[in-house]
């Protein structure tokens, strides 16, 4: 079973370091973006297949976080997206955005993380076991 591949963009090291690190702990290959715009260029590349995008709601970038959201859901349709976001009006329009809610707040919660990605990656999977 090939290692599933989550793109994290965040802005913040702080914030991003943990996460990333934590990810990797649970057994996820992690590519790190600082931006929007380095992400999009890295979808674009096309080398690495990525199964999970996990951005801050508030993303630096052209694009912000919800304009790349919808940009990968129109160019990578198979390719999930998971939005963080500390305000209540951001979690909202997020979970309005993505299928699967996220309701995912900022700071990030661990085990919440881990779980809401073991759910995404289970769900994908069924989808490409039924198709």
């Amino acid at each position: 079973m090939k290692q599933p591949v989550i793109l994290l963009v965040e802005a913040e090291l702080a914030v991003r370091e943990p996460v990333s690190d934590y990810l990797r702990e649970c057994g996820y290959r992690v590519v790190e973006r600082v931006s929007t715009d380095e992400a999009t260029e890295f979808l674009e590349k096309g080398g690495v297949p990525v199964d999970i995008v996990l951005a801050d709601a508030e993303s630096t970038g052209a694009l912000g976080g919800f304009g790349f959201a919808r940009w990968v859901k129109a160019n990578r349709p198979r390719t999930q997206v998971l939005l963080a976001g500390s305000v209540e009006k951001v979690a909202e329009e997020a979970g309005n955005l993505c299928a699967q809610g996220p309701h995912l707040g900022r700071p990030y919660h661990h085990q919440v993380l881990g779980n809401q990605i073991r759910q995404m990656l289970a769900k994908r999977r069924g989808k490409r076991d039924a198709g």
